[in-house]
């Protein structure tokens, strides 16, 4: 049987590895609003929707740059819709990932 410190220890370390994970998850929130879209759909897109969607599509894909760089697309509403909070979570992100310019 624990002691009652044992288990809040554990807890405790529970919590801590579960923060770490949370902190380095790509946010899949803001990716997935971009949502794929097949070649013929996109020739017919916008520069700018084309782009977000490449930049999307490379963040999921561990891209970090492209994850800043969507984040900025994002804040200025260029290509997708304006969506702060998506912006601020993907420069969070790439910050956590030492991306220096996103934080």
């Amino acid at each position: 049987m624990l002691r009652i410190p044992a288990a809040v220890a554990v807890l405790a370390l529970v919590g801590a590895v579960l923060m770490a994970v949370a902190c380095v998850a790509v946010p899949v929130a803001a990716t997935r609003a971009v949502k794929p879209r097949s070649a013929d759909d996109l020739a017919q897109r916008s520069p700018a929707e084309r782009q977000a969607h490449s930049l999307a599509r490379a963040c999921e894909g561990d891209d970090v740059a492209a994850c800043e760089r969507l984040g900025s697309a994002y804040w200025s509403g260029f290509g997708v819709i304006q969506h702060r909070f998506h912006a601020l979570s993907l420069w969070e992100y790439a910050c956590d990932q030492g991306i220096g310019t996103a934080c």
